[in-house]
């Protein structure tokens, strides 16, 4: 029996004005080695050609999904609405600029165990797919984190090299704003127990200007518009963001 033997995976890709890569990624995703998967892909009101390119693949794979937002939600909410649509055991989130390796689920999936979420390193690409020639590991602190304090003070694990068990969605729902979907799916994890890592890379993870959380640039989800944070701004976050993990 196939989900006895391969719990269903739910692979939840967020999509907003992605024409120019996702279809390399969606056809990475369709070339995984793991048998049993499901693809919902939740559209933030895209507004290129995005929808056109999808919707040929929705036609062909019954186990393709597409979501259009009604108004524009914001990456964090596009992936919680994701998370919840989510009928598979086991969770896999994929930005739309990746491209992962063909046997990405089948690794983290052997390796998960008793761990809520299972993480893995990632190459780094620029724009036309070329490797830079440098892995994630190499400019951030990848590891397993033990406990919740641990993984507060220095975390980086990113949501595009994740593999964790539904269950913790909805202990992380409603997902807050002032930090990052993975961030708090890490967090919350590992007040639970110990995350999981693998070094070796699982994800082509491409760098390019319209990231909207780069590997060198780490995007704010609250961050103010004129792109620079005031004294008394800083302090507020930081006030907030510790109330938080409290």
């Amino acid at each position: 029996n196939t989900t006895t033997q391969f719990p269903l995976i739910s692979v939840i890709l967020a999509s907003y004005n992605g024409e120019r890569f996702i279809r390399e990624q969606l056809e990475s995703i369709l070339q995984q080695t793991y048998p049993n998967i499901e693809v919902i892909i939740v559209d933030d009101c895209s507004t290129d050609g995005t929808i056109a390119i999808l919707k040929p693949y929705v036609e062909k794979y019954p186990f393709i999904r597409l979501v259009c937002n009604e108004t524009n939600l914001g990456y964090i909410r596009n992936f919680e609405k994701g998370m919840l649509l989510a009928r598979g055991d086991y969770i896999a989130l994929s930005d739309q600029d990746d491209i992962w390796i063909k046997d990405k689920l089948e690794i983290l999936m052997s390796s998960i165990g008793s761990n809520e979420i299972s993480y893995s390193n990632s190459e780094l690409i620029d724009e036309h797919g070329n490797r830079l020639n440098k892995k994630m590991s190499d400019i951030r602190n990848q590891t397993g984190y033990n406990d919740c304090l641990m993984y507060a003070i220095g975390a980086w694990a990113p949501g595009h090299a994740m593999l964790f068990k539904k269950e913790l969605v909805e202990r992380c729902v409603p997902f807050p704003s002032i930090v990052t979907h993975d961030f708090w799916l890490g967090f919350v994890a590992t007040c639970k127990g110990p995350m999981k890592y693998l070094d070796t890379p699982l994800v082509l993870y491409r760098q390019h200007v319209s990231n909207a959380i780069g590997a060198v640039k780490v995007a704010n989800a609250v961050k103010p518009k004129e792109g620079k944070y005031t004294r008394g701004q800083k302090i507020r976050q930081i006030r907030s963001r510790m109330e938080l993990l409290y």
